[in-house]
């Protein structure tokens, strides 16, 4: 009995471990929604994969559409993207989410900070 159980475990491991591993960073066949900055750049955003209960991942991305598309980042659930634009800069601050109150957010982390030049971008010609 404690054999079955022991090898139930193991499968049940090695299943959850090959699910966990093959998520596609830069898979954009779920599309969630796009926000516009003033220089005609935008962020899309994309689920890439759902844990159900443990919640789902995303990529989020910079483009123009036309000549550029530029991977920044992936995200879980917990963690948002601050944006700022200035004259020819971008820059995106994503935030862990530390603690909240009936689902408000009171308190939140800078983890990560990005800065493109627009023009450089829109020269780019590079499609992730």
């Amino acid at each position: 009995m404690n054999y079955k159980i022991t090898i139930f475990f193991i499968l049940l491991s090695i299943i959850w471990g090959f699910s966990c591993n093959n998520v596609d960073k830069l898979s954009k066949e779920d599309y969630l929604y796009t926000d516009r900055l003033n220089s005609g750049i935008y962020f899309e955003r994309y689920r890439v994969d759902s844990y159900g209960i443990g919640g789902d991942k995303y990529s989020i991305y910079l483009t123009d559409s036309i000549k550029f598309r530029k991977f920044i980042s992936l995200y879980y659930d917990n963690e948002s993207f601050e944006y700022f634009e200035t004259k020819d800069t971008i820059s995106i601050v994503k935030m862990k989410d530390l603690g909240g109150y009936n689902g408000i957010k009171q308190t939140q982390k800078e983890i990560e900070k990005y800065t493109f030049q627009t023009s450089k971008l829109k020269s780019s010609n590079v499609f992730e």
